[in-house]
C-alpha cells in the first residue's frame, strides 16, 4: 500500500466518522446521507476539488465538514477527477458507543420536542361565510 493510499484511507474515515457523527445528531440530514449515487470516495473528492478551486492550504474541521454535508444535500453534484494532492489528517475521529447513544438521545428528544410544538400550536382561525342568524328564539 502507498502513502497515497493511506492518507485518503485515513482522509476517508475521517470524513466519514465527522459525517456519521452528524447523521446520529441531525435526523434531516441523516435522510440526505443515504441517499443512493452518493459515497465517501466522492465526497473526499468533492471536497478536495472544491478546496483546489478556491486557491487555499487548508480548512478547518468546521468547513470540511460544511463541504461534505453540502455534497450529501445536494443532488446535482458532479465530481470529475482530482489531481493527486496530499492531505494531512490529524487524527481519525473515533465516536465512542456511550456518545453514539447520547447523539442518538439527543436527536430523538429534539424530534419529539418539535412534534409537540407542532401539536402545542394554536389552531387557525376558520373565518364564517354565513350568516349567523338562527330560526332559534332567543331572550334578546
Amino acid at each position: 500500500m502507498t502513502k497515497e493510499n493511506k492518507a485518503s484511507i485515513s482522509f476517508n474515515q475521517a470524513i466519514k466518522a465527522m459525517l456519521n457523527e452528524r447523521a446520529a445528531s441531525d435526523p434531516l440530514f441523516a435522510k440526505a446521507y443515504q441517499r443512493e449515487g452518493k459515497s465517501i470516495e466522492e465526497c473526499c473528492n468533492y471536497i478536495i476539488s472544491e478546496v483546489q478551486r478556491m486557491g487555499v492550504n487548508a480548512l478547518t474541521d468546521e468547513e470540511v465538514l460544511g463541504l461534505a454535508v453540502h455534497y450529501y444535500d445536494e443532488t446535482d453534484i458532479k465530481v470529475g477527477k482530482v489531481p493527486a494532492c496530499q492531505v494531512v489528517v490529524p487524527a481519525t475521529p473515533e465516536v465512542s458507543e456511550a456518545r453514539k447513544v447520547e447523539l442518538q438521545r439527543e436527536a430523538e428528544e429534539r424530534y419529539i420536542e418539535e412534534q409537540v410544538k407542532k401539536m402545542q400550536a394554536p389552531a387557525k382561525k376558520i373565518k364564517r361565510t354565513t350568516p349567523t342568524t338562527t330560526d332559534t328564539p332567543t331572550l334578546f
